[in-house]
């Protein structure tokens, strides 16, 4: 089974960016470590948040009680319109 880190709007339930696919699930016969220690899983997570830091997005203090997972990121209005435009221009 592979997942994916994903990157949402807050309200929003569509996807903004997806993390590359990574090996997750664990199998019975087979001894795994939990997602939060698997190097793939770290890794994905890591290199989507360097796509968002390249894209001009800032990393955010994690709320509280946030999972190791959930970072949060904020990028002005401005950049975000200026971005779309240029993809699309």
């Amino acid at each position: 089974m592979t997942a994916q880190f994903y990157v949402r709007e807050q309200g929003s339930s569509e996807p903004l960016c997806v993390s590359r696919p990574f090996r997750a699930g664990h199998l019975r016969w087979k001894d795994s470590k939990p997602t939060k220690q698997d190097p793939n899983a770290r890794a994905a997570l890591a290199a989507l948040e360097a796509d968002l830091l390249a894209e001009g997005w800032e990393r955010m203090r994690r709320a509280r009680g946030a999972e190791w997972y959930e970072l949060r990121f904020r990028r002005e209005k401005s950049a975000s319109l200026i971005r779309y435009a240029h993809q699309h221009g």
